[in-house]
C-alpha cells in the first residue's frame, strides 16, 4: 500500500455511476493515514460529459466513508476556462 496517492481532473472522466469503483479503488491503494490529493474539476459547463460535473456532497458521499477531508482551496494556476471551479482537496484515510 502507498502513503501518496494524487491525481488532477481524473475523477471527472469517470461515469457518475462508476465513481464508487474509483473511491473504493483509492482506498485500497492507501495504508491507513495516508494521503488523497486531488484536484477536482468541480461543475463543468457542460451536462453529458466527459468532463462529468461533481458537487461537495457527492465527494463527501464517495469518500467520507474512508477518508476525512483534511482541506481544501481553489486551485491556481489553473487550466484556462476552468478558473475558480478546480479544487485542490486533501484527503485522509481513516485508520
Amino acid at each position: 500500500t502507498m502513503d501518496w496517492v494524487f491525481e488532477h481532473t481524473c475523477f471527472c472522466a469517470f461515469h457518475p455511476g462508476n465513481r464508487m469503483d474509483y473511491a473504493k479503488a483509492v482506498s485500497a491503494l492507501l495504508k491507513p493515514g495516508g494521503n488523497f490529493l486531488a484536484v477536482f474539476y468541480m461543475r463543468p459547463d457542460h451536462e453529458e460529459g466527459p468532463p462529468f460535473g461533481v458537487e461537495e456532497n457527492e465527494l463527501f458521499l464517495l469518500f467520507g466513508r474512508d477518508f476525512e477531508c483534511s482541506g481544501r482551496q481553489i486551485a491556481e494556476p489553473t487550466f484556462e476556462g476552468r478558473e475558480g471551479r478546480e479544487e485542490l482537496w486533501l484527503w485522509r484515510r481513516k485508520r
